[in-house]
């Protein structure tokens, strides 16, 4: 462990990584799971499947036979849970009071590593998923940031794209798809494992041993390579939509966060902040304060 760090590194006898972060200042803990899976390993046949799976593994587990069960243990013990999925990964997280670490870890070991796939709730997941798809695409912004995405990043396009995948595979996705995708992501190797918050290290190093530890070991997924340009040269994109309001983005490609380093990436963001991101800003003070032609401006800096 590097006594430097605000943070301590860890590494379970199964190969699963572990950071702990302790903050004496609060009376919280957050748990977080992130797994190695996401678009950027589907193709054209299993777009959509690692968020999908992301649903099923709330629908049951060894220990909370459904997700009723799974909702009253949160209850009773006051903690939050969700998890989410991009191009990259899925992560679960669970937020809750220092004294309950032992229940906050249980019940992200369950749905990362104890789900049990039921058949019967397979359609449910399919419409819940199915609705989350029609809430973001009734968003024109989402259309055009999709489209700007794919126009930016042709040559790896499913690493830009959302995890959703298209409606025709949320419908079909079967419990073997679903449990093939698992066996081959959800692995010990694959999985960091972060806590931060009022924590005693020795006691969760311990009850991580108990449960994830006790998972068998694989070989860790790497992820792909992109091949050729990593971006596509486009002068405009005109997106034909029926709204009251104009939205003009400005699109520079810049570099990737293995490109350039952590300093660089920091010039780069201030350079944002000054120019377009803030009540500040030269843009701001120019299109808003003083010619009123707009309600809001931003700046951000993606890394792939």
């Amino acid at each position: 462990m590097n006594k430097t760090l605000p943070y301590s590194i860890h590494i379970l006898t199964n190969g699963c990584r572990v950071i702990l972060y302790k903050d004496s200042h609060v009376q919280s803990m957050h748990v977080r799971v992130d797994v190695k899976n996401g678009p950027i390993f589907e193709n054209d046949k299993n777009w959509g499947i690692s968020h999908f799976v992301e649903h099923y593994l709330h629908q049951g587990t060894a220990d909370f036979p459904t997700s009723m069960d799974m909702n009253i243990f949160e209850e009773k013990h006051g903690m939050f849970q969700n998890g989410a999925t991009n191009a990259y990964g899925t992560w679960y997280f669970v937020q809750g009071l220092k004294e309950k670490y032992r229940e906050a870890i249980q019940l992200v070991y369950n749905i990362v590593c104890l789900p049990t796939f039921p058949e019967r709730r397979l359609q449910h997941v399919r419409e819940v998923i199915a609705n989350e798809y029609r809430d973001y695409w009734h968003d024109p912004d989402a259309k055009f940031y999709n489209n700007l995405a794919r126009m930016r990043f042709a040559d790896f396009p499913y690493v830009m794209q959302n995890s959703l995948g298209p409606l025709e595979h949320i419908m079909n996705f079967s419990v073997e798809d679903v449990r093939d995708w698992y066996s081959s992501y959800y692995n010990p190797a694959n999985f960091i494992v972060t806590i931060s918050g009022n924590i005693d290290e020795d006691i969760i190093l311990k009850e991580l041993e108990t449960t994830f530890g006790k998972e068998i070991k694989k070989n860790e997924v790497s992820y792909p390579k992109p091949q050729g340009v990593q971006a596509q040269p486009f002068e405009l994109l005109y997106d034909d939509q029926d709204r009251e309001q104009v939205q003009f983005v400005l699109s520079v490609p810049t570099f990737g966060f293995k490109q350039r380093s952590e300093d660089e990436r920091l010039v780069l963001n201030g350079l944002g902040v000054l120019l377009g991101n803030g009540q500040l800003s030269r843009l701001y003070q120019a299109l808003r304060e003083k010619r009123n032609l707009v309600y809001r401006v931003s700046c951000s800096s993606n890394y792939y």
